[in-house]
């Protein structure tokens, strides 16, 4: 468990009677439920949240079933740029470690135009921590430590009591990312005409 949960007074309370122990077992047997509950409330806020920092050129859709995910929980999508998104997803499927970044959806993450991205936004988001490229990701970052993990009781705390500083920390390195990666855009489509 965690600091946030004095353990052995939950196991105290679920011993102390039989309707502690219904009630305990009720709760265990929708935990996912409750898990996806929260965080589905807190992409769509963080949808609306978005759709306020972006301009029209983008489009950002969430998954509707983010616990059983395996890709993307939520996606900022822009008119001009067919093969590529960004997004914040989980690393290899599971909500316990995510990263937001580039997302190439034809793997060309380490082709030339993949690795010119990744130097563009690398030399533009100085303090970002980034992950090396690969073919599906020319730019990565691991989302802040205190927000990553979603399988945890203490991050799904903070994603409801704390929502408004996840809430800014989310909105404020999608919006940059989506700043970095709308001036590389233009750059392009002026050099290509």
């Amino acid at each position: 468990m965690s600091d946030v949960f004095d353990k052995e007074a939950i196991v105290d309370f679920v011993k102390s009677d039989e309707n502690n122990l219904q009630l305990s077992l009720a709760v265990l047997s929708v935990g996912n439920e409750i898990k996806e509950y929260i965080i589905q409330d807190f992409l769509q806020s963080l949808q609306v949240e978005l759709n306020k920092n972006i301009n029209a050129d983008w489009v950002c859709t969430i998954d509707s079933n983010p616990i059983k995910q395996t890709h993307t929980l939520l996606q900022l999508k822009h008119k001009h740029w067919k093969n590529s998104s960004i997004a914040l997803a989980p690393d290899k499927g599971v909500v316990s470690d995510l990263w937001y970044g580039v997302l190439s959806e034809d793997g060309c993450g380490t082709s030339e135009e993949g690795l010119k991205l990744h130097q563009f936004i690398t030399s533009t988001l100085t303090k970002v921590p980034s992950i090396p490229a690969n073919s599906w990701w020319p730019f990565s970052s691991r989302v802040n430590e205190k927000y990553r993990h979603w399988d945890a009781l203490e991050t799904l705390l903070y994603l409801k009591k704390d929502n408004v500083h996840a809430l800014n920390y989310f909105s404020e390195s999608l919006s940059e990312l989506v700043a970095v990666v709308d001036s590389y855009l233009h750059q392009s489509l002026l050099a290509n005409q």
